[in-house]
């Protein structure tokens, strides 16, 4: 899957890892901690390699989507006028 600064095409691992991540560096003011407690231990799985079917990587993808949503908001706090 393809993240949000980077080209290359990653591994579902690092997709939850970057998701992780992006769910609690963003405020929930603008979109962040979105995630239940229950989605972030099933990422947390797949970030240990546990295996990743299709419906688990279109979820992925949807919560990945989700994080550039919220990612995106914070970045423009601010520069709406």
């Amino acid at each position: 899957m393809r993240l949000w600064d980077t080209q290359r095409v990653e591994p579902w691992s690092r997709a939850a890892g970057y998701t992780l991540t992006l769910d609690w560096t963003i405020p929930k003011a603008f979109g962040g901690r979105f995630l239940t407690k229950a989605e972030r231990v099933r990422l947390k799985a797949f970030e240990r390699s546990v295996r990743v079917t299709n419906a688990d990587a279109v979820w992925i993808e949807e919560v990945v989507a989700l994080a550039h949503k919220a990612a995106v908001t914070w970045r423009a706090r601010g520069k709406a006028a």
